[in-house]
């Protein structure tokens, strides 16, 4: 078995979900300045904004690229009334891009709403067939985007002179780096109590009595002769000497044709930092419950509450400040149970033979 970097992060930023820290940081627009700083204390250069939600002169606007509706049907109509699955959440006003549909008169394309229920609005096209052969996606053009240099909030148009400009944002008080780092520890701590059995490695048979095991292989569990059509068996009875810094195997008689399977507790290799979406450490499966919430107790033990301690919200704007007395019990609390969780699903090395 084995799991990506990825995958334990996004867990990790599951159970951490209660840490990230909500600002309410208001402002007045003058209608020129489209650039707005989105302040987040000393947390200002790690903390990743997780959502952004905008309210000018009382009309809420949502993220950039926020979730597409699917537009279900179309009326033969000018303009046409386009419905969709779901409630779409758009203001008439609001600036469209429908995509992907085929079927009947096309409505691809870029067009102004007028919003006439939760989940209707009129679109200025001429629709003389509604035959919808693939369902459109819907996505709203933002109002406003999340410039490339985090924290920076760039209106497509600039509020208008003496709109109160509220920017509620939410954001977590630590990075990829950090969860990485916990996870590997975690990893190295949980590793050797759940040995995993690697059946990787094999060596052609022959009629040779000794055989050389590769570099790669950690330490032997057992050896086995045969082919993936017949199946494998155990060898007994093998020598096992070292010379000249390698590694030898002997067998009583010669092993014939056939493939030497040498199956081994595979060293522990820490997750990749730069290739997320590929597993690079192979540990028994069982280590993944006890290793995210160990993780977790770390970030919350070593990143948040140092920010905590620095004050690394900002008092008067943050909605849910969190304290150190809660963000250190929930760590020994997260650490305790992984252990627990380690106890209870320890077991004997999972034997990968087939």
């Amino acid at each position: 078995m084995a799991f990506t970097l990825l995958q334990m992060r996004d867990s990790v930023a599951r159970k951490l979900r209660n840490y990230d820290l909500w600002i309410n940081h208001k402002t007045v627009g003058d209608g020129v300045q489209t650039v707005f700083v989105l302040p987040r204390g000393n947390v200002a250069t790690v903390a990743t904004v997780l959502q952004l939600t905008a309210t000018v002169d009382g009309d809420t606007k949502i993220i950039a690229n926020a979730s597409p509706s699917t537009i279900s049907a179309k009326t033969v109509a000018n303009p046409t009334e386009c419905t969709t699955t779901a409630a779409h959440n758009l203001h008439t006003g609001d600036l469209v891009t429908i995509a992907n549909g085929t079927g009947g008169t096309n409505i691809n394309g870029t067009w102004v709403v007028t919003v006439t229920s939760t989940t209707t609005f009129t679109i200025p096209v001429n629709v003389t067939n509604s035959t919808i052969t693939v369902q459109p996606s819907c996505t709203e053009l933002a109002q406003y985007s999340v410039n490339a240099i985090p924290g920076i909030v760039t209106f497509v148009t600039a509020p208008a002179d003496g709109n109160e400009t509220n920017l509620f944002y939410e954001c977590k008080m630590w990075t990829d780096a950090d969860a990485n780092e916990a996870i590997n520890e975690a990893i190295r701590y949980f590793a050797p109590r759940f040995p995993y059995e690697d059946g990787d490695v094999s060596l052609t048979a022959g009629t040779a009595l000794e055989y050389e095991v590769p570099a790669a292989v950690g330490s032997i569990t057992h050896i086995q002769i045969g082919n993936s059509t017949d199946g494998y068996k155990d060898q007994k009875n093998l020598q096992h000497f070292h010379i000249g810094g390698k590694r030898y195997i002997k067998f009583p008689r010669t092993p014939g044709s056939g493939t030497i399977r040498i199956l081994h507790v595979a060293p522990v290799v820490s997750l990749s930092t730069d290739a997320d979406t590929t597993a690079t450490a192979k540990v028994d499966d069982l280590i993944r419950d006890p290793v995210v919430s160990y993780a977790t107790g770390l970030l919350l033990r070593d990143v948040i509450a140092q920010k905590v301690r620095d004050s690394a919200f900002i008092p008067s704007e943050a909605a849910n400040p969190p304290k150190l007395w809660d963000v250190l019990s929930a760590s020994n609390a997260l650490l305790t149970d992984a252990e627990r969780i380690a106890d209870k699903v320890r077991a004997t090395p999972r034997l990968s033979r087939s």
